[in-house]
């Protein structure tokens, strides 16, 4: 996770990895100590599967994986709590996530299999939004569409 430090013009990551080991990072905590509810956040949200299995892509083709397809499921809803200490939440559409760019995967993979770690900020930016039932109207519209 990182803050932005309006102060220095810059992103601060809360933690750093040394000898594989996750040490604090006292600029981060002095960061966001002084202005926790206003300050700029930005991180990742994990979006996959708990075990690798085998999925058949549209395309035909077989890949072993833990990333979740296109179309897997309707709505991500991601917690921000480590954001600002508080309970935020916001949601995006499956359809809107990033795909995987991972070069385990065949190219022709990437457009059906998507990213395992999603970025989100604080503020919320797009694609992620604060408010689910906006999504949900907007599921509904596109089936109903469809069945027409």
């Amino acid at each position: 996770m990182h803050v932005f430090d309006k102060q220095n013009d810059k992103s601060v990551k809360n933690i750093h990895r040394r000898q594989g080991r996750n040490i604090p990072n006292p600029e981060y905590g002095k960061i966001c100590s002084i202005n926790r509810m206003n300050a700029k956040f930005r991180g990742e949200v994990q979006c996959d599967a708990s075990d690798r299995r085998e999925v058949k892509l549209p395309d035909g083709t077989k890949v072993l994986t833990t990333s979740l397809m296109v179309g897997e499921f309707d709505l991500l809803a991601a917690g921000l709590f480590s954001f600002r200490e508080q309970w935020d939440f916001s949601f995006a559409l499956n359809r809107d996530l990033p795909r995987t760019t991972d070069a385990r995967y065949p190219e022709t993979a990437h457009k059906y299999l998507l990213k395992t770690l999603v970025p989100v900020t604080w503020p919320i930016e797009p694609p992620f939004v604060s408010n689910p039932f906006v999504l949900l109207d907007r599921l509904v519209q596109d089936r109903q569409r469809k069945k027409s």
